[in-house]
């Protein structure tokens, strides 16, 4: 339907930038999508800057700079767009205007570093924003163990006031030799909700109240991100890791299967990676098992994957003979099968597809955002 591209910036000309960009899934120049009320919202990540956009016909509506780099999309909520950014603070702007409604410091102080070539807080927001039952959350710091921890805060929307903050230092003992039995323990990382607790990047070791921000340890849980998304992590998929293990994958979850990316080997002789997406049953619902799969050719990669009523969307990227290139694949979600595909202008970046008003929109790793549907 429309293309756009976007003046995402470029990596600097130096070795120290070389680091950033193996932060995946914040390694590329533009976020994937977010929507609502006829706008299309992404964050331009090294730039730390909210562009909205008019989902008709990709119309720049306005664009915000923070203080620092973004590595997730905006978080829409009401009239509320909301981003955390690297330089510490959470902002909140109207969806409609793009002015600043309020900020919340929330790192504990105005401390600076240098990270990856740029000024960041030494407490970043990670994971950016998670709205749900009419609080919104967020997480400040890399670790539990570097820097007095992570701070979580769960703010008002409307106003910007904390309902409460909590404080997430190391809980390590000098006998204690398993980590994952610290309460709270961990890498920030996106927030996820179940609708009675919320989890840090979906560990139960990261678990808490949603109302009083008490650290909980609920088994099992029923987060729709099985593991941590990774965004402290470096490896990509490629070393026969599947869904619901390190590095991060794309997942997709209905009430009824579950559908991420594995890796697979042709034979133990022939070490060539085959990427596969494959549909599983959610446990809590159906007998496990595969419902189906689809192998992909060896330089292909699922890059994101979004279950839309009888359709499984897969943007996947390929490199071979180094060229780099994208596709949009279309599944039918009942048995797999191939319903079609769009060949994109460029590699789709990780996560990076968002669905609405009867049109897909991706965006690309140089900074396009591609709106695909039919016209009006």
């Amino acid at each position: 339907a429309w293309t756009k591209k976007l003046d995402a910036g470029k990596w600097p000309d130096s070795l120290i930038r070389n680091d950033w960009p193996l932060r995946v899934p914040s390694g590329h120049l533009v976020s994937g999508p977010t929507l609502a009320g006829g706008r299309m919202f992404v964050s331009l990540t090294e730039l730390g800057v909210v562009v909205a956009m008019d989902e008709k016909d990709g119309r720049a509506l306005w664009s915000y700079a923070t203080g620092g780099r973004l590595d997730t999309p905006p978080t829409l909520t009401g009239d509320a767009c909301l981003v955390g950014s690297h330089d510490g603070w959470v902002y909140t702007l109207d969806a409609a205007s793009g002015k600043l409604a309020w900020r919340f410091r929330a790192a504990p102080a105005s401390r600076r570093i240098v990270a990856f070539g740029q000024m960041e807080s030494s407490w970043p927001v990670i994971g950016g924003v998670l709205a749900d039952g009419g609080l919104a959350y967020a997480v400040a710091g890399r670790n539990t163990e570097t820097d007095g921890g992570v701070f979580v805060h769960a703010l008002d929307p409307a106003s910007g006031k904390a309902a409460w903050s909590s404080h997430r230092p190391s809980f390590a003992a000098a006998n204690q030799a398993y980590l994952g039995d610290r309460p709270g323990y961990g890498m920030a990382d996106l927030l996820a909700s179940d609708g009675t607790s919320i989890a840090i990047g979906g560990r139960a070791s990261g678990q808490f109240g949603p109302k009083t921000g008490e650290v909980i340890r609920k088994w099992p849980w029923k987060f729709n991100v099985p593991v941590a998304v990774g965004f402290n992590y470096v490896s990509r998929n490629l070393y026969g890791y599947g869904p619901g293990e390190y590095p991060p994958c794309p997942v997709a979850f209905t009430d009824a299967f579950s559908c991420g990316p594995a890796v697979r080997f042709k034979s133990e002789k022939e070490k060539v990676r085959i990427t596969a997406i494959v549909a599983r049953p959610v446990p809590a619902k159906t007998p496990a098992g595969n419902l189906w799969d689809v192998p992909l050719d060896v330089v292909a990669v699922a890059e994101s994957i979004v279950i839309a009523g009888d359709k499984v969307l897969v943007a996947v990227s390929r490199t071979a003979d180094g060229k780099r290139s994208g596709e949009l694949l279309i599944l039918r979600a009942g048995d797999g099968s191939k319903a079609g595909s769009v060949d994109l202008p460029a590699p789709p970046v990780f996560e990076g597809i968002a669905v609405g008003a009867d049109r897909v929109f991706v965006s690309l790793e140089d900074g396009t955002i591609a709106c695909l549907g039919a016209g009006r």
